[in-house]
C-alpha cells in the first residue's frame, strides 16, 4: 500500500484533511479567540512553524508508524467527546495533540517528536487563561523577588499582594509582568531550535526545566529595572515600559540559542520506506475520524442554571442617585452563564457596571480584556486612590479617538479589596476570602485635551 512516495504523501493528506473536517468545530473556536481580541493571536505564528514543516519536508515523509496513527485516534475520540462536556481550551487541546500525532506517525525514525508538540500546544489562544490562573502566583515570586534584590540597594521595599510599596510609592506588578508572554516566545524559540537541528527528544526535555529557570530570571531583572524606572520622577514611559521587555527577550533568547547548541545531534541515516503500518488501518483510521466528526458536530447549547431572580442593587454610588441602563446584548449574553448577576447603571457622569458574583468563577475578568476585545487601546494602567482613599486599578482605552478612563476593583463580603482579578480568584478559591463579592467597574469619557 505505501511502496511509493505518492502513497505516502496521498495517505498523509487524506488524514489530515480528515481529521481537520472532524475537528472544525474546535478550529473554529480557535480562530474565533484569535480573532475576539481577549487573547493576542501568537498560535498563529506556531500554526504557521507547523505548516511550513508539512511543506518543506515532504520529501522525507515514511510509511506510517502503527503507534502514532493509533494514538491520533484516540487523542481525536477524546476531542470530540470532550467538546460535549468540557471546556472549548481543553477540548482543543486534545485536538491539536491530535493532529500532532498524525504529523508525528509519518516522520524519519529518527526525528524530533516533542517540538511537534510543542508548537501544537502554543498554537493555542492560551495565554490570557494562563494569565488567570497561573499569573496571581507568578506575579507574587516575582515580586517578592524584586524586592529583595531592591532591599539589597537599600530601598525601603514592601511586597504587598502582587504590588510593591517602594520608598513611600506603590507600584503595581501587572499582567505583563508575570512573565507569561516571555514564556511563550521562549519555548517557541527553543521548539523551532530543535527542530532545525534535529535535537534529540531526550536532549531537548532536558532543557525545557532550565528554559523555566531562564524565562523566571529574565522576568525578575526585567521586573526590577521596571520598578527602578517607575519610581523616578519622570515615571515610565510606553515606549521605555516596552523596550525594556524587548531586551530582555532577546538576552533570554540568545542564552537558549547557545544551550541548545550544546546539544548533540543525531547523525543522518537514510532509511528505507517499508510498510510501517498494517494495510487494513488506514481504512479503519479513515472512518474514525470520519464518524467522530459527527460528535462534535452535534454538540447542543447547554442549558444553564438557574438562578435567584431578583438581586437588590444600590440605588446610588458615592451619593449620586444610580439609573439603571439596559444590558447590550452581548452583555445578556454573557451574563445568561456568569455566576451571579450583572447590573449597568449610570450616575449621570459614569457608567458603572456592578457585578454580583456567588462563586470563584473564570468568568469574572479583568475590564482590560473586554475593551480590548472591542477594539479600543489599553494604556497607563496604573492603582489609584480616590478622594475616598479606596484603591482602584485604571486605564485608558482609546478607540477612533475616543477616550475612556476606567477603573476596576473587587470587594469582598469582609471588605477586603482586590484590584486583580487573578489574585481574587485564588484567594477565593483558597478560602481566603468569603463572598459573595461586588466587582465594580467605572467609565467616563475623558476630553482629549484635558487628559494631554
Amino acid at each position: 500500500m505505501f511502496n511509493n512516495r505518492l502513497s505516502i504523501t496521498a495517505c498523509l493528506w487524506l488524514c489530515l484533511i480528515s481529521q481537520l473536517l472532524a475537528l472544525w468545530p474546535q478550529g473554529q473556536w480557535i480562530a474565533a479567540r484569535m480573532q475576539d481580541g481577549s487573547d493576542q493571536p501568537l498560535g498563529v505564528i506556531a500554526v504557521l512553524s507547523l505548516a511550513a514543516l508539512l511543506i518543506t519536508q515532504q520529501s522525507a515523509w515514511q510509511a506510517p508508524k502503527t503507534r502514532f496513527l493509533l494514538m491520533a485516534v484516540v487523542l481525536q475520540l477524546a476531542a470530540c467527546g470532550a467538546w460535549l462536556m468540557l471546556p472549548p481550551l481543553l477540548s482543543s487541546l486534545l485536538a491539536v495533540l491530535a493532529i500532532s500525532m498524525l504529523i508525528a506517525a509519518f516522520l524519519p525514525q529518527n526525528s524530533p517528536y516533542l517540538p511537534i508538540f510543542g508548537l501544537a500546544v502554543l498554537s493555542l489562544p492560551l495565554l490570557s487563561s494562563l494569565q488567570f490562573y497561573a499569573g496571581f502566583p507568578l506575579r507574587v515570586i516575582t515580586a517578592q523577588c524584586s524586592a529583595w534584590i531592591l532591599q539589597l540597594w537599600g530601598n525601603h521595599v514592601e511586597r504587598i499582594g502582587t504590588n510593591l510599596h517602594i520608598n513611600g510609592q506603590l507600584v503595581m506588578v501587572d499582567a505583563p509582568c508575570s512573565g507569561v508572554q516571555l514564556a511563550w516566545m521562549v519555548y517557541f524559540f527553543a521548539c523551532v531550535i530543535a527542530l532545525y537541528r534535529q535535537i534529540a527528544d531526550k536532549h531537548f526535555l532536558r532543557c525545557w526545566p532550565l528554559l523555566g529557570v531562564l524565562v523566571l530570571l529574565g522576568n525578575i531583572i526585567r521586573n526590577t529595572c521596571l520598578v527602578v524606572l517607575e519610581t523616578r520622577p519622570q515615571g515610565l514611559s510606553d515606549s521605555l515600559h516596552q523596550s525594556m521587555g524587548l531586551v530582555i527577550l532577546v538576552m533570554v533568547c540568545s542564552v537558549v540559542a547557545w544551550l541548545l547548541s550544546k546539544q548533540p545531534t543525531p547523525e543522518k541515516q537514510e532509511k528505507s520506506m517499508v510498510l510501517a503500518s498494517p494495510a487494513w488501518l488506514f481504512p479503519l483510521v479513515m472512518l474514525c475520524m470520519m464518524l467522530s466528526g459527527a460528535v462534535s458536530w452535534s454538540k447542543q447549547s447547554a442549558t444553564t442554571q438557574a438562578k435567584p431572580k431578583y438581586i437588590e442593587w444600590p440605588q446610588q454610588w458615592d451619593g449620586k442617585p444610580l439609573q439603571p441602563l439596559a444590558l447590550s446584548v452581548v452583555e445578556n449574553r454573557f451574563a445568561a452563564n456568569f455566576a451571579g448577576h450583572i447590573g449597568r447603571f449610570s450616575d449621570g457622569q459614569r457608567q458603572i457596571v456592578l457585578r454580583y458574583v456567588e462563586q470563584p468563577t473564570r468568568m469574572l475578568h479583568p475590564a482590560s480584556d473586554c475593551y480590548k476585545g472591542l477594539g479600543y487601546y489599553i494604556q497607563h494602567e496604573q492603582l489609584e486612590y480616590d478622594d475616598q482613599q479606596r484603591v482602584w486599578r485604571c486605564f485608558y482605552a482609546t478607540k477612533q479617538g475616543q477616550i475612556v478612563r476606567v477603573c476596576e476593583r473587587i470587594v469582598d463580603k469582609q471588605g477586603k479589596v482586590f484590584t486583580d482579578t487573578s489574585s481574587w480568584y485564588w484567594q477565593a478559591e483558597l478560602g481566603h476570602s468569603q463572598g459573595v463579592w461586588w466587582a465594580i467597574t467605572t467609565a467616563e469619557g475623558v476630553n482629549m485635551v484635558a487628559k494631554q
